[in-house]
């Protein structure tokens, strides 16, 4: 996983045709815009963009072999400050600054610090306040942006592009995010064909044999 922190001299009302003025959106290689709030003590989980592989599905979601496309990069936009809280967490990426604390010591500094006091005691966002205190966390601000990649150089996952998005402790949390593929997002799965081939070719065998059967 590399993430990179982009800052936007203004949030222009009117996008450009350009994305962040670096190449032109293709609306086929990208999910729609996504604008997120979160409210006082609201977080997301950790998680992957990547979308799971499913072979039964009408698309190729692996895209480590040749046709299969999926998530590839992530471009999270920040729409306004944050008083307190709610940055965006990778609990695989070392803390920037600071000692690192092991989970518990991390957890019981955040309870110190009052950071969990409006959540639920035991639940996992008390548990991810830990985490975002103790590992690689951006803080969200007005006109900045987080770029990182869910895919390796190959193809396949990058398991250290799990991320989440930390409790909001004091405002509200403005967001939006644009998931770019590595290729068109949806379409016909290639390995289904194959099967539909293979089985056609199959079925035409059998009816051949039971012809020679009956004569």
């Amino acid at each position: 996983m590399v993430a990179h922190l982009l800052t936007c001299p203004s949030l222009r009302p009117s996008l450009p045709p350009s994305l962040l003025f670096l190449r032109p959106y293709v609306e086929t290689w990208a999910d729609g815009l996504q604008v997120l709030r979160y409210n006082e003590s609201k977080a997301y989980i950790n998680h992957l963009d990547y979308l799971e592989v499913n072979e039964q599905a009408d698309h190729d979601f692996d895209s480590g072999r040749e046709g299969g496309t999926n998530r590839f990069a992530t471009v999270l936009l920040y729409l306004t400050d944050v008083e307190q809280g709610g940055e965006t967490v990778f609990p695989y990426g070392q803390k920037v600054e600071g000692e690192a604390l092991s989970l518990e010591e991390a957890s019981a500094k955040a309870k110190a610090l009052g950071l969990t006091a409006a959540l639920q005691p035991g639940s996992w966002q008390e548990a991810m306040m830990g985490e975002c205190i103790n590992r690689l966390a951006v803080q969200p601000k007005k006109a900045r942006a987080v770029l990182f990649y869910s895919q390796k150089e190959d193809g396949m996952v990058d398991e250290k592009s799990l991320h989440g998005a930390c409790p909001v402790v004091k405002g509200v949390k403005w967001a939006a995010n644009l998931w770019v593929w590595n290729g068109p997002r949806y379409g016909y799965n290639p390995r289904q064909r194959e099967r539909a081939v293979a089985a056609a070719e199959e079925g035409g065998k059998e009816e051949g044999r039971e012809g020679e059967d009956d004569s």
